[in-house]
C-alpha cells in the first residue's frame, strides 16, 4: 500500500489519496495489534484479516480516533481490494 501511495501521489486526486493514506494508517494499527508487524504482503490479506479490519471500525474500537459510519468501513474495506 505504501508503494501505491508513493506511486500514485501525483497521479490520484489529493482528496482521494487522504483516503488512501487514512486506509494505511488503520492497516497498520492493525497489524501492529493483530499480527506484531506493521507490514505484511498483498497476497496475505485475506478474507479473515478483512473481518478483522471491518471489525476494528465498529464502536468501541481503540485503534482509532472516531468511529465512521458503515459507508465509511465499506470505502476503507474498497480501498483495500
Amino acid at each position: 500500500m505504501e508503494y501505491h501511495n508513493t506511486q500514485m501521489i501525483q497521479v490520484i486526486a489529493q482528496g482521494k489519496m487522504k483516503n488512501y493514506f487514512t486506509t494505511q494508517k488503520y492497516l497498520k494499527r492493525f497489524l501492529l495489534k493483530n499480527s506484531n508487524t506493521s507490514d505484511i504482503f498483498l497476497s496475505e490479506i485475506n478474507y479473515r484479516r478483512n473481518q478483522f479490519f471491518e471489525f476494528l471500525f465498529k464502536p468501541g474500537n481503540h485503534l482509532i480516533t472516531r468511529n465512521p459510519s458503515n459507508n465509511g468501513v465499506m470505502k476503507h474495506m474498497g480501498t483495500l481490494h
